[in-house]
């Protein structure tokens, strides 16, 4: 889902993302790359829930779709707002 917001001729997009674990996390970034190709260089902002671990964003482990989802913010030259050291969003203890 996306929203974009427009004021004195200035855009900005609000993107929106949620991948299940059961999904192919390829297409969820495909539609990604799609939705910010389609904005024209305008500004963006990506928040979601990938199901992606890394450690950038304080998991302790990391998993194949958090070094997807890295690429990918390496690849866009996005800017990653939390910090290494921010506790996760969500914490599953076994």
């Amino acid at each position: 889902m996306a929203i974009k917001i427009t004021k004195n001729s200035k855009a900005f997009t609000i993107i929106s993302s949620h991948s299940s674990p059961y999904a192919n996390f390829r297409e969820i970034l495909e539609e990604l790359t799609d939705r910010t190709t389609n904005i024209n260089g305008e500004e963006y902002l990506i928040g979601g829930d990938f199901n992606a671990h890394s450690q950038r964003w304080s998991y302790r482990d990391e998993d194949a779709r958090g070094k997807q989802l890295q690429e990918f913010i390496a690849e866009k030259h996005i800017f990653l707002l939390n910090s290494s050291d921010s506790p996760p969003t969500f914490e599953h203890n076994k």
